[in-house]
């Protein structure tokens, strides 16, 4: 990569080498960052200057941004920029085809003898951070973890599943902490595989670095902790108390792209699971599974059914032969067994979409084909070998099973040909899940769920619905008297004409329109980032409207509004989909705003960042 040095910085380089104070650290270690778009390349501390060596990665021909007011931070002290070779502060510096840049950021002289300090591109939420640049050499990251979920005892067992309903608390405790370092936001969220939902804990306190978080759970199932863009998962117990204890200089280290450090535990854990979580979270234990890797296979379409379970087959072949190789309890192999078993399954059961999904990747045209859509003799054959039992209820993709065996493509022969004694379990989630999905609907299951519901013999199924029914219209009580927010029913106007009706009634304000769902993660993270900004768009009286339709459950949708405030429309699908037509909408998070005419000046698919947003608003407000 080439590096970047104008004639004044080679000369303070060169002034500085026969003074005592001179230093330079080649890729230095670091305790932690929020950010992996830079890395430092090199440092050169002397008696007049510090100078920051700069690698940036990041999407070709898009900006980052270096401010004005950047500083070094050590022994409590801000040392403020002085300058920058091959990146102009302040300005947008795009990057290359390559998406690899460097650049050179000049600094005052640290303190004679400082060991670490900070790089604090200006103060910002999210702006650049780099926490314990190391200028020692020698820099090991200290285990902050406690003894006891350091050394959990494999086990050869894994405890059964459980089908119950419980409040689940879970304590997500923070270690290796930081000076200055906010990890970002912590959250839990249960799975729910019923509904195929993630669902955000509720928190109930948080002090002293330990997060506490209650709730409802169906079912043994997995809970993920997310500690700013980390992921960490663990398999819970319905009703039961469970601790996650989390290293932040641990999960940091060996993260850059030049350290030579090795990634050692950073999590632990305590709980029902505690032995295969924590072996789980161990570098070097993952075992990837990519549930739809024949439907991105080029030539899969061109294959007929024999053809494609030899291929399946080859899969499941190399899966376990990557397993075997790995030095993991016996637990922890039946566990990641009965995810290779699930996606045989999955393979199976959906072979028709991976055929025309194949049949994308390689034409990137319209599927034209008619595919086999039935288990052939010889599919049913396979699929009793690799039959996981009731136990794959904990495994992670569990859902990717559960929908499968729930599928009418299976005929009541074949269900109990490959599930035997089991059968009877899958048809009582086959009988239960129409009404259970229902739950958060306005008018609730219909009176033939209700009755096929009523029909199972484990009472879990229906005391499910019940539970999940009572909370949703709770919360959607609590949205209603809470208020802060205006739902306006859809102009009776076509759909076509159906955007420009909303944006009529607001002419002489800017308009900024957020098209989401409840189920989409990405809209749903965007409301979280443009919320510092919502006070200034009040200020200078922009309209703040959001469209959904009912892909989002009436209920939950309704749940969710008063933490987002603003207008609100709940459109029917069809007028949805003829809006989208219109405006060419192919995803959301979709924005557009409008100026006080009515006139659309921006639209993009995606949240831009809070920068560019406002940078669109000023040319309007």
């Amino acid at each position: 990569m080439k590096k970047l040095f104008s004639a004044v910085a080679l000369l303070i380089v060169l002034s500085a080498c026969g003074q005592s104070g001179h230093r330079v650290v080649e890729r230095p270690e670091f305790a932690a960052r929020n950010t992996s778009t830079l890395e430092i390349d090199k440092v050169t501390v002397n008696d007049t200057a510090t100078i920051v060596h700069v690698d940036a990665f990041y999407r070709p021909n898009n900006w980052i941004r270096i401010a004005s007011d950047t500083y070094l931070r050590a022994n409590g002290e801000k040392y403020m920029i002085t300058g920058a070779d091959g990146i102009e502060l302040d300005a947008e510096h795009y990057m290359p085809d390559s998406g690899e840049d460097s650049f050179v950021l000049y600094f005052p002289p640290l303190p004679k003898g400082v060991k670490s300090f900070d790089f604090i591109e200006s103060d910002c939420d999210d702006c650049f951070k780099i926490y314990g640049i190391d200028l020692t050499g020698n820099y090991t990251p200290r285990q902050s973890l406690p003894r006891d979920v350091r050394s959990v005892p494999a086990t050869t067992e894994l405890p059964a599943p459980e089908l119950k309903i419980g409040k689940t608390t879970v304590k997500v405790h923070i270690h290796g902490e930081v000076d200055g370092y906010d990890p970002g936001e912590v959250t839990f969220i249960v799975f729910n595989y019923l509904n195929y939902e993630e669902t955000e804990a509720r928190e109930v306190s948080a002090e002293n670095g330990v997060y506490t978080y209650e709730a409802d759970q169906y079912g043994t199932t997995w809970g993920i902790v997310r500690l700013g863009n980390d992921l960490t998962y663990m398999i819970l117990a319905p009703g039961e108390t469970a601790e996650v204890h989390y290293d932040i200089t641990a999960a940091n280290a060996g993260s850059g792209r030049y350290s030579n450090l090795t990634r050692g535990q950073y999590v632990g854990f305590k709980g029902t699971y505690a032995a295969v979580n924590t072996e789980m979270n161990m570098p070097g234990n993952e075992f990837d599974i990519n549930m739809y890797h024949l439907a991105m296979d080029p030539t899969v379409y061109l294959m007929d059914d024999a053809q494609y379970l030899q291929t399946v087959r080859r899969v499941h072949d190399e899966k376990v032969g990557e397993l075997g190789e790995k030095e993991i309890s016996d637990a922890l192999r039946t566990l990641y067994g009965y995810e290779i078993s699930i996606q045989d399954f999955a393979e199976l059961v959906n072979k028709e979409m991976f055929f025309q999904n194949s049949e994308y990747v390689a034409t990137r045209e319209r599927p034209t084909g008619n595919y086999s859509d039935y288990l052939t003799d010889a599919d049913v054959e396979y699929l009793k070998t690799v039959y996981p039992g009731k136990g794959a209820m904990l495994a992670k993709n569990f859902a990717s099973l559960l929908r499968p065996l729930c599928n009418p493509v299976f005929s009541d022969d074949q269900l109990d040909y490959i599930c035997g004694e089991d059968a009877d379990l899958w048809r009582e989630f086959r009988s239960s899940l129409p009404a259970i999905n229902q739950y958060e609907s306005k008018e609730g299951a219909s009176p033939e769920e209700l009755e096929a519901l009523d029909g199972v013999s484990d009472p879990f199924f229906r005391a499910t619905y019940d539970h999940m029914r009572a909370q949703a219209i709770k919360a959607r009580d609590e949205a209603l008297a809470a208020g802060g927010f205006v739902i306006v029913d859809v102009p009776a106007v076509p759909a076509e004409d159906m955007l420009e009706a909303i944006i009529a009634e607001h002419k002489g304000k800017p308009v900024f329109v957020d098209f989401w769902a409840t189920w989409c993660g990405p809209c749903l993270n965007a409301m979280k980032t443009i919320k510092p900004l919502k006070g200034e768009m009040a200020d200078h009286g922009v309209v703040t409207i959001y469209i959904s339709n009912t892909s989002s459950p009436e209920t939950k949708w309704l749940a969710m509004l008063p933490d987002i405030g603003g207008i609100h429309y709940y459109m029917q699908r069809e007028d949805w989909s003829a809006l989208c037509q219109k405006y060419g909408i192919e995803g959301i998070p979709q924005y557009m705003i409008f100026d006080k005419e009515g006139n659309k000046t921006f639209q993009t698919a995606g949240f831009p960042g809070v920068e560019n947003m406002k940078n669109e608003l000023e040319k309007v407000w």
